[in-house]
């Protein structure tokens, strides 16, 4: 269904608000952006991510949401944070299913390493394609790119 990408995200960065703490989340995209996409899907998505960024990135790490232009008809939803990232090598390897970067001193906090492959498979499953890359916040950047709605057909003809 079509729903406002902006109204989607701050919906999921509210419910984060608490879990944030002190890191400060900022979003960064136009207001009138209609993506097809299942509501659901996308919130899971979403917080997968925002979750993830809030484990692995310590205070005062930043959390940015922003979208970059894509190919016709798509959007890039980047979900990134200042954290310690991923090294080079594992980038590639972060959508496997129960891949986990290994980290010093994380103890019980170890994830099972399937939560990025769950991602993949959502936003595959709404049409989309997924892409993890360094931020430029300095930690790991997940890249969602996602179907525009079309325009209606009355907007078109203007």
């Amino acid at each position: 269904e079509v729903y406002e990408l902006r109204e989607l995200v701050e919906a999921a960065v509210r419910r984060l608000d608490v879990t944030a703490g002190e890191r400060p989340v900022t979003v960064d995209m136009a207001d009138d952006l209609p993506v097809l996409v299942d509501a659901v899907f996308f919130d899971e998505v979403l917080t997968n991510l925002l979750e993830n960024a809030v484990r692995y990135a310590p205070p005062p790490a930043p959390i940015r949401i922003a979208t970059r232009e894509a190919d016709p008809g798509h959007v890039t939803l980047v979900v990134e944070d200042g954290g310690p990232g991923v090294p080079p090598e594992a980038l590639s390897r972060v959508f496997d299913k129960f891949f986990r970067v290994d980290r010093p001193r994380e103890g019980s906090r170890r994830g099972l390493g399937i939560g990025l492959s769950v991602v993949r498979g959502l936003v595959e499953a709404m049409g989309g394609r997924t892409e993890a890359a360094r931020s430029e916040l300095g930690g790991l950047a997940i890249r969602l790119t996602l179907r525009v709605a079309p325009a209606p057909i009355a907007e078109a003809v203007r």
